[in-house]
């Protein structure tokens, strides 16, 4: 069965059940994938964490109740899966940012998150081309040094602390800071410590690979990272105002084409986007994904 299908499979069983206790070993059984495979394609395929999409369907079909019946709301929160009334509403105001008795009189769904249907991707024309096939590498052991921020994929968490976290690092000019580096071109943003459950906790690491032996300045840290097998994908060369949309356009085709038709899994354990010398030039910038992979 196709990658795509496979997911939405989970997602149909999801709305069938949308109020029954869902494991995340389930749906994972579901699309047979192991559960942190599965949990970090449904991220990239569908834009937020499993978790995250059962919270908000379930705040939706709640918010449609609101709008299209009479049940008083804490018939409602209770008839969605919440034990009382008052955790509901917090839930409810944090996602739709009114509480429940304002929505319901506003009248105005447009907020309510609607099902998932999956569609393939259409690498954009500002990419530079079509993804090439990865080369597979193995890394030994290596010693890194840099800066680091812990984050959650939670309510797309992530994407908002992230950009402050590289502005700053370069504003500061704070690569210049790390000493000991082996290749001073060639900086290493690494995702790592991925929490295994639906909320999707991560670290990301800005910094150099490094070998250092003696103390590490503050506020860096120092992190050894072992043997592993990578698929590298190179981004197709783009313009500096495209290079986003092209590194995000590979992360993409990477979960919605790639592995679907490869005979590998996610590994689990890092994750790294390698940036060197090839972005130097602003009108054909390029850079490296690194997916640790396994044979299925």
């Amino acid at each position: 069965m196709p990658y795509m299908e496979r997911i939405q499979k989970t997602i149909d069983f999801m709305e069938e059940n949308l109020f029954a206790e869902l494991t995340l070993k389930e749906l994972a059984d579901i699309a047979t994938f192991s559960e942190y495979h599965y949990h970090r394609t449904f991220h990239v395929l569908v834009g937020i964490t499993v978790g995250d999409y059962i919270k908000r369907r379930r705040l939706s079909e709640a918010a449609n109740l609101l709008l299209t019946s009479k049940l008083k709301v804490v018939e409602i929160a209770f008839g969605c899966g919440y034990n009382n009334h008052e955790t509901f509403s917090r839930a409810f105001k944090k996602f739709f940012k009114v509480s429940p008795k304002m929505f319901r009189l506003n009248e105005d769904d447009t907020a309510i998150y609607k099902r998932a249907t999956l569609n393939r991707l259409t690498l954009s024309k500002h990419t530079g081309g079509a993804v090439m096939e990865p080369r597979m590498i193995t890394i030994d052991d290596f010693k890194w040094m840099g800066y680091q921020l812990k984050t959650t994929a939670i309510d797309n968490q992530s994407f908002n602390d992230i950009p402050p976290f590289i502005g700053n690092y370069f504003e500061n000019r704070l690569g210049e800071k790390i000493p000991n580096k082996i290749n001073p071109n060639r900086r290493l943003n690494i995702l790592t410590d991925f929490e295994r459950q639906r909320h999707g906790s991560f670290t990301y690491l800005i910094g150099y690979e490094t070998d250092i032996q003696g103390r590490v300045p503050d506020p860096m840290v120092s992190r050894l990272f072992g043997k592993q097998k990578f698929a590298v994908f190179t981004t197709p060369k783009a313009r500096i105002e495209d290079f986003s949309n092209a590194i995000q356009n590979t992360w993409r085709y990477i979960f919605q084409e790639w592995f679907p038709k490869s005979n590998m899994e996610h590994a689990g354990t890092y994750e790294m986007e390698v940036y060197d010398e090839r972005c130097f030039d602003k009108s054909a910038m390029e850079m490296d994904i690194c997916i640790p992979v396994i044979a299925r």
